[in-house]
């Protein structure tokens, strides 16, 4: 599934990135909270962590992976937790020690393509 991704001012709050384009490549499961891993059509740069992979997970209490997905209700589906993910430890998705390699980045926007 494709979505466009945004971070910080003008999405929410949280470090700065313009909206980018972004494919679905998993979701996982790490400690009891379900997220999407992203990749990125781009690079971003935020802080001079460079990536291309972030993790989405619903920002409000009840809000659900699919309620990102589907879209239907704009005031609370596209608002997300943002994770960046350290590129050369994607690898690790889904493994407990992945907590290691994602940085919580704020709320950002996620919205189906």
């Amino acid at each position: 599934m494709r979505f466009l991704v945004g971070g910080g001012p003008g999405d929410a709050y949280g470090d700065a990135f313009d909206k980018v384009g972004a494919t679905e490549v998993s979701e996982i499961k790490l400690e009891g909270a379900r997220y999407i891993l992203l990749k990125l059509d781009e690079n971003i740069d935020v802080k001079g962590l460079e990536t291309d992979h972030v993790l989405v997970k619903g920002r409000y209490v009840g809000q659900t992976l699919d309620d990102i997905r589907d879209d239907k209700d704009r005031r609370t589906s596209g608002t997300v937790a943002l994770y960046l993910v350290e590129p050369t430890n994607v690898h690790h998705a889904g493994k407990r020690k992945f907590l290691r390699y994602i940085k919580y980045n704020g709320v950002g926007s996620c919205d189906p393509a």
